[in-house]
């Protein structure tokens, strides 16, 4: 059998190791002509004694790798030929040339830096080092981005450091200080990731060390080790992560077909099948769903009693599953069973089977015959327009407030941007927003919603949606875009702000929409005039109004995009003080 070249360059401790966990080695440097023979486990181990090198125990047989002396789980550090199944024989010989050779081979060691052009791979499970799921890749144009593996478009991309535009070839390098950085070898152009807090990691009392892992379920961290030279225990924390763990279900593929993926209160993310489907793998749940054999809701409605709204097309009543804990659901019933019902419902169904957003309600179930068509999850807490506007209700504290319209942007920034087939909801107002038991609010009632199908960007249709949220392009039949819903959600925005409907309002006199009414307190400097409530911060006031007003412009492409009014919202972003509304009087200006 011949023997195979094995590149040392991510394994430098090795040749000033000592030996162990086999037959002893006096020299303070691995001789040449040293072998490591699986036939009796052994490793080399690194002057410090943290980390070893060698074949461990996986499965039934060996695989190569570095790891963690003082773990007693075995860290796995790095794995050799990771693709292969476990060995049951062989060796690993140290040449006279020093390298190392190694029968049967399959892949050389990654370097400790990741050039350009280079890639680095996830692993299928924590125990099964074969490539996973996931890549990293240091594309030439200057960008690092994470793709599932196979993507060849880049919109199948899930994180990215946004430096495909400096025109770089750039190197990704860890520091031993832990530092994560880019860097161009032909500029002074730096980047850094993340930049470790030595005042915090530095002790006379300890050592750390430090690596990068793209780990099976597609996030890349960032880990420490922390070793005491007194001795105990050593600890190991996750310092950085990307995406981060509130955005863990960005991450393309993490859940299998016909599932989507959900983030638990614990940072974790859960997997559920859609309706209507079961888990291939009750345990394994990424694996993904196949149909199920049936799909019987029972239903204990208590004949219709507790009406919970009303549509256009239809009523939403309370109920409950019989058959799975008296689970609470929403039923909704339609009305118009005609033409327009019918349309109304199918429409429904298309629009949210494609959805799985934990800022999107959930539809449990439906029917293709009769009244009772639809069955989505309960909200208890009922529609936001309740909580606005209902009169002697309590209003909603500012933060919470706040807190509700950013869930709504995030499920608008997922229809319009995030699926592969783009969705106008084309109905966005308070009465369609849902608060759930936790106060999360869910975007519901996509009966008017509009399917972009291929490249579309825009389409033409009938006017949908309700009086005080259409925007202006609605009237002039001209085709429509996701900026429609831009505009409905900055009315909605601006009546949380006020917990005032636009249609109610007055200037002067005379009839005015919220836009100008806001616009004009904004212009007179007594923004805190806007604002219903107490506890109102009044720099969060100002940036959200603003963001009202840039949401309600006239024309379209001077709205912004949904992703840049959560950055905006969140305060990542400036917001630049806005025109004023088209309709808005010259002589308040």
């Amino acid at each position: 059998m011949p023997r195979y070249m094995i590149p040392l360059c991510l394994i430098p401790f090795i040749i000033q190791a000592s030996h162990s966990m086999g037959a002893q080695i006096n020299e303070t440097t691995i001789p040449e002509g040293s072998e490591i023979n699986i036939a009796v486990p052994q490793s080399w181990v690194s002057p410090s004694g943290r980390f070893a090198f060698g074949f461990y125990p996986e499965g039934e047989g060996f695989s190569i790798g570095v790891w963690l002396v003082t773990d007693p789980s075995r860290f796995i550090m790095w794995t050799a030929f990771r693709n292969d199944p476990p060995v049951s024989g062989g060796s690993i010989l140290l040449t006279a040339g020093g390298s190392l050779q190694w029968i049967p081979p399959n892949q050389g060691f990654q370097g400790k830096n990741l050039p350009p052009g280079n890639q680095l791979f996830s692993s299928v499970s924590d125990t099964n080092h074969a490539i996973g799921k996931y890549r990293i890749s240091n594309q030439p144009d200057g960008n690092l981005v994470m793709y599932p593996i196979g993507a060849i478009d880049p919109n199948s991309a899930y994180w990215n450091t946004g430096t495909y535009a400096q025109n770089f070839l750039l190197t990704l390098t860890l520091d031993p200080n832990g530092t994560l950085w880019l860097f161009n070898r032909n500029s002074p152009y730096r980047m850094v990731l993340f930049l470790t807090n030595q005042s915090l990691s530095a002790s006379p009392e300890s050592e750390s060390y430090y690596h990068l892992t793209l780990d099976a379920d597609g996030i890349l961290r960032l880990y420490s080790h922390v070793f005491f030279k007194q001795g105990g225990a050593p600890k190991t924390k996750v310092e950085w992560l990307v995406p981060p763990s509130n955005d863990r279900c960005s991450v393309k593929g993490v859940c299998g077909p016909n599932s989507f993926c959900q983030v638990t209160s614990s940072g974790e993310t859960r997997c559920s099948c859609l309706p209507g489907f079961e888990f291939l793998s009750a345990n394994q749940s990424t694996q993904g769903c196949r149909r199920a054999q049936t799909a019987i809701f029972e239903l204990s409605t208590n004949g219709y009693a507790e009406e919970l709204g009303m549509g256009a097309y239809g009523t939403v009543f309370k109920g409950v599953l019989t058959n799975s804990g008296n689970k609470g659901i929403a039923v909704k019933r339609l009305e118009r069973m005609a033409e327009d019902g019918e349309r109304e419902f199918q429409r429904e169904v298309r629009a949210i089977a494609r959805t799985h957003h934990r800022n999107l309600v959930r539809l449990l179930g439906f029917c293709n015959e009769g009244a009772y068509r639809l069955v989505y999850e309960y909200m208890p807490n009922g529609s936001l327009a309740n909580l606005l506007f209902k009169r002697d209700a309590t209003l909603p504290s500012w933060s919470n407030r706040i807190a509700i319209a950013l869930d709504v942007a995030r499920g608008l920034q997922y229809l319009h941007e995030e699926i592969e087939v783009p969705i106008i909801h084309c109905d966005i107002k308070p009465e369609n927003i849902l608060i759930d038991s936790s106060g999360m609010a869910k975007i519901a009632d996509f009966g008017l919603a509009k399917l972009l199908i291929g490249i579309q960007t825009k389409t033409f249709t009938g006017v949908r949606g309700t009086r005080g949220y259409l925007a202006p392009e609605w009237s002039k039949n001209t085709a429509i875009t996701v900026k429609v819903d831009i505009y409905s959600f900055g009315v909605m925005l601006l009546e949380i702000i006020s917990c005032r409907k636009s249609m109610a309002l007055k200037l002067a006199g005379e009839e005015c929409n919220i836009s100008e009414w806001a616009y004009e307190y904004m212009f007179s400097g007594e923004m805190k005039e806007v604002a219903a409530g107490k506890g109102v911060d009044e720099v969060e006031l100002e940036r959200m109004v603003k963001i009202g007003i840039w949401c309600t412009q006239d024309e379209p492409v001077a709205r912004p995009a949904m992703k840049s009014v959560i950055q905006m919202m969140e305060g990542s972003v400036q917001v630049q003080r806005p025109p004023p509304p088209a309709s808005f009087s010259q002589s308040l200006r």
